[in-house]
């Protein structure tokens, strides 16, 4: 092997971990399992975290349970019978569904772990899965682009592969739940309630604005990026970072794939709690650009997701250039949805307050996968 290839392999197995101020290219240690969902391993371990994780997201969430939409009552219906498979998937479809678009959930039970891509995904066959594999091997199976098209965000057009159901850092953000209530932001006094209906009304009527503005031909930039950012797709969040065809295989790819995840059950916790109606319930003459999603407004789940991501990654990677266009890109990624008609900008707001309040819990309950995305960095 060549002095410089040498050189390369040795520096791919090195972790760069910086804790106490102090580098490190020793392997990661393995982080202490969670105390209540237990380790996350394969067999009946990984059976038994599914299912308590599941159980404690319907406690939390009830309305995927009830008849709001098929996927909830798929899951209902699935619990009632007691068919694990069953309830594996409607879950799975109804969580990931509610963020980012439909999900493949089937033989995703094969895996021992969360947050890793799924086999069934379809990629491009012009890049084979050997595409950067040194960086990347035993993590990702497959990796492209889905056309030569452009996106609407004026880059290449890449298909962004769905990940497994981070069973592991979902149990563990339960398990962190009480030491940062992260369920009680509202009662500690540090996440504003929805304004009154008087209030949401006044700011459906900005809503009206942006609606008609949007309905310019001028606008079709914006048109655009709306029906984009509905799906799975994160190039909004990926471009500003400066994305090539290995994007979709990246480590910072699946981070930002297992933020969304356990962004969505705490997004969905306070909507359920705070149970406030879509501006074009309060006022009628709004017309979403977008289907309604089957679950309440407040707060922007695109908001909180979108700033959850700027804020984790400025976390795990603090020098990079692009955090501040990051951050750009995360408003305006929540602006849309203003435009879209399905929030207002309280909403909004109270989305990005609850990324910085939930940034630390989800530093810790993603602690591996962060030092994956600095050893891709650094």
């Amino acid at each position: 092997m060549a002095d410089g290839n040498w050189v390369s392999a040795e520096l791919r197995k090195a972790r760069l971990v910086v804790r106490n101020d102090q580098i490190s290219s020793e392997p990661i240690e393995p982080a202490a399992p969670p105390n209540m969902f237990g380790s996350g391993g394969s067999g009946g371990d990984l059976d038994a975290l599914q299912q308590q994780v599941m159980a404690q997201v319907l406690n939390d969430i009830p309305s995927l349970g009830d008849s709001q939409g098929s996927r909830a009552s798929a899951m209902r219906d699935a619990a009632a019978h007691e068919n694990p498979q069953k309830i594996f998937d409607a879950f799975t479809k109804a969580l990931s569904g509610a963020s980012t678009g439909s999900a493949t959930a089937s033989a995703a039970r094969a895996s021992a772990q969360g947050g890793r891509l799924h086999k069934g995904v379809a990629l491009h066959k012009g890049l084979h899965k050997g595409l950067h594999k040194g960086l990347h091997k035993g993590l990702h199976k497959r990796s492209g682009i889905s056309s030569p098209t452009t996106s609407a965000y004026g880059a290449p057009s890449l298909e962004w592969p769905q990940i497994l159901p981070p069973w592991v850092e979902l149990g563990r953000l339960y398990d962190l739940r009480d030491e940062f209530r992260w369920h009680k932001f509202d009662e500690d006094g540090f996440l504003d309630k929805p304004r009154s209906p008087e209030d949401q009304y006044r700011e459906t009527l900005d809503v009206l604005k942006k609606q008609e503005i949007l309905r310019q031909g001028k606008n079709g930039w914006r048109r655009a990026r709306i029906q984009q950012e509905a799906t799975n797709d994160i190039s909004a969040y990926m471009t500003p970072l400066g994305t090539d065809v290995s994007a979709p295989s990246s480590e910072t790819a699946v981070l930002f794939q297992m933020v969304l995840w356990l962004g969505n059950v705490i997004g969905l916790f306070y909507k359920e709690r705070f149970a406030a109606q879509r501006p074009h319930v309060t006022n009628p003459h709004i017309e979403p650009y977008l289907p309604v999603p089957a679950f309440y407004s407040y707060p922007s789940n695109h908001s909180f997701q979108s700033y959850l991501i700027a804020e984790i990654f400025a976390r795990a990677v603090p020098e990079h250039s692009g955090i501040l266009a990051l951050y750009r890109a995360a408003g305006q990624v929540a602006l849309n949805r203003e435009y879209a008609g399905l929030h207002i900008r309280s909403e909004t707001k109270s989305g990005q307050k609850l990324a910085r309040l939930c940034a630390p819990v989800m530093e810790r309950a993603l602690e591996e996968q962060i030092l994956r995305v600095r050893s891709e960095w650094y």
